[in-house]
């Protein structure tokens, strides 16, 4: 029994030895505030560089669809023009509903003609407001003008 205690006993004292013995982990390295600074700039030059190209990105969609907007007002006049000669045509009950439609027609092309050139100067939410604008008063132009036909 006693050669079991010094036995446990001199495991235990040797558990104490290895343990102190273990290596300590490696101190952080200070970091200077000049660093700090370098690193901060490091790591903000490629935000900026992708926040450019974001922009610029967006700034290409504009312009695509502000010529793709500008195609489809034209067109929408030239069928203005032929609804306007259509009125001029038309018996006089016919012409009543029609001469409403193209009034109808009209103001949406003065408020189309207004957003259009307040989107060519507009950026962030203020474009995406006028994008919305022109995309509803086309669509209500389109309905109005299928009404117009079927007249």
């Amino acid at each position: 029994m006693k050669k079991a205690v010094w036995t446990l006993a001199l495991v235990f004292l040797m558990g104490l030895f290895l343990a102190g013995c273990k290596e300590e982990p490696p101190k952080p390295k200070e970091v200077t505030k000049d660093q700090v600074k370098e690193q901060a700039e490091k790591a903000k030059e490629p935000v900026e560089k992708k926040a450019e190209a974001a922009k610029d990105t967006l700034e290409e969609q504009k312009t695509k669809f502000l010529q793709n907007f500008d195609g489809r007002f034209q067109e929408m006049s030239k069928k203005i023009a032929e609804l306007q000669e259509q009125v001029e045509k038309a018996t006089p009950e016919v012409k009543a509903k029609l001469e409403e439609t193209l009034k109808g027609l009209q103001e949406h092309q003065a408020s189309l003609k207004k957003y259009l050139e307040d989107a060519k100067e507009a950026a962030g939410q203020a474009w995406m407001d006028l994008k919305a604008k022109l995309d509803d008063t086309m669509k209500k132009m389109d309905e109005d003008l299928e009404k117009g036909k079927s007249n």
